[in-house]
């Protein structure tokens, strides 16, 4: 069953992991422990209007104006997308 995604201009809800870091010095057996249990990634959800999605990326913006103008476009990658959920369904 091929999945359904939202289309254009609807209001979403993407769940994904972010990639983070750190700066100083570590033990490397802290490093180890961190990558093992995920904690040196980022869950992170993002909403807003559902501006595109391709083989590369979901794209999100937060404002749209009446005359076709957006702001503050985010383009999560798709390999980092953990789940995307309507706010607003189609009707």
């Amino acid at each position: 069953m091929k999945r359904e995604w939202p289309t254009k201009g609807e209001i979403v809800e993407v769940e994904w992991t972010d990639a983070a870091s750190t700066n100083g010095w570590q033990l490397k057996v802290d490093v180890d422990r961190e990558q093992a249990d995920d904690r040196g990634l980022i869950e992170c959800r993002s909403t807003g209007y559902l501006l595109s999605k391709d083989r590369r990326a979901v794209r999100l913006v937060q404002s749209q104006s009446a005359h076709g103008s957006v702001a503050e476009i985010q383009a999560i990658p798709l390999s980092c997308v953990r789940s995307i959920k309507w706010l607003s369904r189609p009707k």
